[in-house]
């Protein structure tokens, strides 16, 4: 799953949230929602989740029509939501049984989009901070771990659909049916099956993920391709796709280290827009 802060890919998740907030700063945006009127809402159509609570709904539901939770502290209110379908499901994590919360979340809202318009998972959370025993920090980092993508496509088949923007304006795309992720000791190798598009083959099935720390490239010298084209990916050595690289305005004079997809465009052609989405 790419991380995006503020529309941009940043690579592999961070292992500490100080780490985090030593790159970026949320403060603008935490206290704007901090900020913001509260709303009144009628008991009828509201849906309240509790602590270690999740619900989920979808555009066809008449009878729900808000969702919402209580104050988190430690705690994370973490709400997805389905750009295809439309689906939403708000959670309440406080780290306890999360990992069968997420696969529980998952099946609920595969089984909402099924047979629905591809689109892609849209991750949320507020709350959470730093406390002396790390406990909110730790409900942070996992929540937003691989293992969450490796729960959604590990349950029942998967199609992986990539759509790809230049600055010209030009789409391309690529279907692979037969999608799937490892866990994290598998070091979230994937894999897939018949493909479909116009954009060419560009990924590396069965290849372990790499990131900044943690160099799985197959590179004799073990030059670390995340470290060496900013990003974070399933690298052999090093790529045929760089799509967690630096955000470029098209053409680059530096060698290699954007977005990329060499089928579409040349190594130094950064691509505006990149989007992969999976559905069951």
């Amino acid at each position: 799953m790419p991380l995006m802060i503020e529309g941009k890919p940043i690579g592999g998740v961070p292992k500490t949230v100080q780490e985090f907030l030593d790159k970026y700063d949320f403060k603008d945006s935490s206290n704007k929602l901090k900020s913001g009127p509260l709303k009144k809402v009628a008991p009828i159509g509201l849906l309240y989740v509790g602590q270690r609570e999740f619900a989920a709904t979808s555009p066809e539901d008449e009878k729900i029509l808000v969702m919402g939770s209580e104050d988190a502290t430690t705690c994370h209110i973490v709400i997805i939501r389905h750009t295809g379908c439309g689906a939403v499901c708000i959670a309440h994590f406080d780290g306890y049984g999360s990992d069968k919360a997420v696969k529980d979340i998952m099946r609920v809202m595969n089984d909402l989009c099924k047979n629905k318009p591809f689109g892609r998972y849209e991750l949320h959370i507020a709350g959470g901070f730093k406390d002396d025993d790390e406990s909110s920090e730790k409900v942070s980092i996992k929540t937003l771990s691989n293992d969450n993508i490796h729960r959604i496509s590990t349950n029942g088949p998967h199609e992986l659909k990539i759509l790809l923007t230049d600055w010209q304006g030009v789409t391309k795309y690529v279907v692979r049916q037969g999608f799937y992720m490892d866990d994290e000791q598998k070091q979230y190798r994937i894999y897939s099956s018949h493909y479909s598009g116009n954009a060419g083959e560009s990924i590396h099935f069965n290849t372990p993920f790499s990131t900044f720390d943690v160099n799985n490239s197959t590179c004799a010298d073990r030059l670390n391709c995340a470290v060496s084209y900013h990003g974070a990916w399933w690298y052999t050595c090093c790529y045929s796709s760089n799509l967690n690289g630096k955000y470029y305005h098209g053409n680059h004079s530096s060698y290699a280290d954007g977005v990329a997809w060499l089928p579409f465009h040349r190594s130094n052609y950064s691509l505006k827009k990149t989007t992969m989405m999976i559905r069951k």
